[in-house]
């Protein structure tokens, strides 16, 4: 991703995604859709990640160019998707 970049600003109803940055600089916002918990804000460097959980909006900014890896717990399925959008972080 290039610096600047900005990913997410949604949250899964079943799923879990465990974000791990191999390489840059990451800042991670979470909020808990479902009981309302306060903005959480991390920094992540190289060799650092974070598991994301159900109800869990989230977004990346990358603040370095930065390589990284995702794994969901659940496949992707279009027809019944449980990505829900959801705006914790502004940018594209």
């Amino acid at each position: 991703m290039k610096k600047g970049a900005v990913m997410g600003n949604h949250y899964h109803t079943k799923g879990k995604v465990c974000f791990f940055l191999i390489n840059g600089e990451a800042e991670v916002v979470a909020k808990n859709v479902k009981s309302k918990t306060k903005l959480t804000k991390l920094k992540l460097k190289t060799n650092e990640g974070v598991i994301i959980g159900p109800y869990e909006a989230h977004a990346w900014r990358f603040l370095k160019p930065s390589t990284f890896l995702v794994l969901k717990s659940l496949k992707y399925n279009n027809k019944k998707s449980d990505l829900n959008e959801h705006k914790v972080m502004e940018g594209k």
